[in-house]
């Protein structure tokens, strides 16, 4: 399988030419793209969509800067991650914004000849004032049925993920939405139908899976082929660390028994940016920390295809 990590914080660090140059060092085969990293949740709240969603010529030459380095540090651009969050409760005309810069990433993937981009459902992660399950079916399926025809005409496969939500006073974290995968399963189903072809798919997380007592390996057998590719990272008990594997507090058993047992063929993707921004923060500690999470994906690879026996 091809091995994969985000580009955060690689990429706004240092720049998209240098931060492919670092992952490649490292060993990877391919980066998740991380376009949330020039558009924050901020910006996104506050209606500030940078220019490189918004301005044709500033949005030309990023494609251009993504695709020139990808070639010329032999790098795929194998997935890539959109801003959010993708809706905001009563607030119309910074929806409007963000739907734009949505469709704008779905562009900007898809012509840099990747075929995948995970888009966070619609809802209120506040645990202490959630959104209502009714209003975050509505405010999804029209957020991605907006965004068919950018799919279809680009080609990119759209996947949904599964969040959590925290009470940010008691720090509790709870299920939100697509935590329930068979709930996944009926928004990708209904999505691909209204689509009238597979547009849609899943992004598993299986940091977020860990935070709600979810079991990997059932949650890819209820998945099924709707599994298109994975946020891989570890977590505490009851933070979203987003750490290299065994770290935290994963069973990385069932998430190998998994992967084997499902068929799954796409690639080992790491979303692991604080094993970089919080552990090994100095420059020069960099490469040999994202070295570590390659040298995971390899072990993950091996027991996958069997060239590495069960571990007792």
């Amino acid at each position: 399988m091809k091995i994969c990590v985000q580009t955060n914080p690689m990429v706004p660090r240092y720049g998209i030419d240098k931060g492919f140059e670092m992952i490649k060092a490292a060993g990877f085969d391919g980066v998740d793209f991380n376009f949330d990293s020039y558009c924050s949740y901020k910006d996104m709240v506050e209606c500030k969509i940078p220019d490189i969603f918004t301005d044709e010529a500033k949005k030309e030459a990023f494609i251009e800067e993504m695709i020139a380095s990808s070639k010329k540090h032999g790098i795929e651009i194998h997935q890539c991650h959109a801003p959010f969050p993708s809706y905001i409760k009563d607030k119309p005309e910074t929806n409007k914004a963000i739907l734009e810069a949505l469709k704008a990433s779905v562009e900007m993937c898809g012509r840099t000849g990747c075929k995948i981009l995970v888009v966070h459902p619609a809802f209120n992660g506040s645990a202490r004032y959630p959104s209502k399950r009714s209003e975050e079916w509505e405010w999804s399926m029209d957020m991605y049925s907006a965004l068919i025809p950018e799919l279809e005409k680009y080609g990119v496969t759209c996947c949904l993920e599964n969040m959590w939500g925290q009470d940010w006073i008691t720090k509790k974290i709870y299920t939100a939405i697509c935590s329930d995968i068979p709930e996944a399963c009926v928004y990708i189903d209904k999505l691909n139908e209204i689509a009238g072809k597979k547009l849609f798919g899943f992004c598993l997380d299986i940091g977020h899976l860990n935070l709600l007592g979810q079991d990997p390996a059932f949650a890819m057998e209820q998945l099924g082929d709707r599994l298109v590719t994975f946020h891989i990272h570890d977590v505490s008990c009851t933070q979203d660390s987003h750490v290299c594997p065994y770290i935290g507090v994963v069973g990385w058993e069932r998430f190998i028994t998994g992967v084997k047992e499902c068929g799954y063929n796409g690639a080992l993707s790491f979303e692991t940016a604080n094993m970089v921004i919080e552990l090994f923060k100095p420059q020069e500690l960099m490469i040999p920390a994202l070295r570590l999470i390659y040298e995971v994906g390899k072990y993950f690879d091996d027991r996958i295809s069997g060239k590495i026996p069960e571990f007792h």
